[in-house]
């Protein structure tokens, strides 16, 4: 065991990432820094005992946190992520890239995530047994207020296949970010993160892990890409694939979630006029109570009498017309 060289120039450097190349050499992605919170990402290329082959700078930006993930491609090549100017005033604030090189060091390709004045980050990356190299990580593109999940897959020469953001609205904040994700033996994508929802048994808020399942296209089964829960799609250069029979599964406007202790969040997606109204009922059809959804909103509570345990039955109705049917169950 031995310590690496230091990047020349900086009094402070971490080993962030290391990859193994398939001729058995090894990259190194190192954190350098010289003050607190200006991480600059390199990368260096050794032999199996530590020499230095080849070394350089990822760019000129640093970071807070360096944030940094590597990714071997079947061609031989590998792919890196970072920062482009964070914190700038530029449009390029908060945006993050890949970026593809050969074993000599060469770049390749670069694919940025160009985002203006909103969070973006790259939480990992992972190359699918057909050489694509899909990314998760969070965003706040879609809703300012909302930390999204995002997930994008890339083809090994750099273009965009497809990007989508998704929303956990049962969970508080519908804070939802991803942290890994990989493909599982049937080409389908298994993301893993975070999210804030009432507990099954307690009722309580309590942090949770999310595993989050989608099919090569980002696309869920019974909701397809139409799914409410994908809040932002970019897709290019393909066909959005149909639910199986030419037709998407139309999602509903209406979810309702138990918090716990007497009362339920309503979440919908419905026009401002005629206001909608919310009708609760057990299981039996017996009505519970109705709630007005406020107009231009997008979520509300709902307290309720005391109820037992068990599925309860929900309608919404606007203009005389159920937009919306579902159930909800209730636990203690």
């Amino acid at each position: 065991m031995d310590t690496i060289p230091d990047v020349e120039g900086y009094a402070y450097n971490g080993s962030e990432e290391i990859l193994l190349l398939p001729t058995q050499e090894y990259i190194l992605g190192i954190g350098a820094q010289n003050e607190p919170n200006q991480i600059y990402g390199y990368l260096r290329k050794t032999d199996t005992i530590g020499n230095t082959i080849w070394e350089q700078a990822i760019n000129d930006v640093y970071m807070g946190v360096a944030n940094m993930h590597l990714a071997a491609l079947k061609n031989g090549n590998f792919v890196v992520s970072w920062g482009v100017k964070l914190g700038g005033t530029t449009e390029d604030r908060g945006s993050f890239f890949v970026k593809c090189y050969n074993e000599q060091g060469d770049s390749l390709w670069q694919y940025t995530f160009a985002s203006v004045d909103y969070i973006r980050n790259i939480q990992d990356l992972y190359v699918c047994a057909n050489g694509d190299i899909i990314g998760c990580g969070y965003t706040l593109e879609a809703y300012p207020e909302y930390l999204t999940g995002w997930i994008f897959r890339l083809s090994p020469d750099g273009e965009l296949i497809w990007s989508r953001e998704f929303v956990y609205w049962e969970a508080l904040g519908h804070f939802m970010p991803l942290y890994a994700v990989t493909e599982d033996p049937y080409g389908d994508i298994i993301a893993t993160g975070y999210a804030n929802r009432p507990d099954p048994e307690t009722g309580f808020w309590k942090g949770q892990a999310v595993l989050l399942k989608v099919n090569a296209m980002g696309c869920f089964g019974e909701g397809g890409c139409n799914d409410t829960s994908i809040v932002h799609s970019v897709v290019t250069g393909i066909e959005e694939p149909d639910s199986g029979g030419g037709v998407l599964a139309s999602p509903s406007p209406v979810k309702v979630a138990w918090l716990g202790y007497g009362e339920m969040a309503v979440f919908y997606n419905l026009p401002a006029y005629p206001v909608a109204q919310l009708h609760l009922y057990d299981i039996q059809g017996r009505h519970i109570t109705t709630q007005s959804l406020p107009p231009y909103d997008i979520f509300t509570p709902i307290q309720t009498p005391p109820l037992p345990p068990g599925i309860y039955l929900y309608t919404a109705e606007q203009g005389g017309v159920v937009v919306a049917r579902g159930k909800v169950a209730v636990v203690w």
